[in-house]
């Protein structure tokens, strides 16, 4: 991300945890509330959850805390949420598989 703070696709603002695939590495943009995907060699990040600012809606993530890949499903630890969200490759919104929506409640 080139040591640069911020919101492009290029950027990350306090990246929090990662996963490692042979597709590439699995990014929790904690601050930018979202999970990114940065390929070998990429110059940018791919957005595979969230990336809509911060909130409870189904199409967001509040204080992403961790993520893992099972087959095409990226499962993200939502914290400030409560809940566990599964977003599918390609999908505009997640699915909530543990927890409670609600962002702080």
């Amino acid at each position: 991300a080139g040591g640069k703070r911020g919101a492009g696709a290029g950027e990350l603002n306090r990246p929090f945890r990662l996963w490692v695939s042979e597709e590439g590495v699995f990014v929790v943009d904690r601050n930018n509330a979202r999970v990114v995907l940065w390929k070998l060699g990429a110059a940018k990040g791919e957005v595979v959850a969230g990336g809509n600012g911060a909130g409870s809606g189904l199409h967001q993530l509040c204080q992403p805390a961790a993520v893992c890949v099972h087959g095409t499903s990226v499962l993200v630890a939502d914290r400030g949420n409560h809940r566990v969200v599964s977003w599918q490759r390609g999908a505009t919104e997640g699915a909530v598989v543990v927890g409670r929506d609600g962002c702080g409640q």
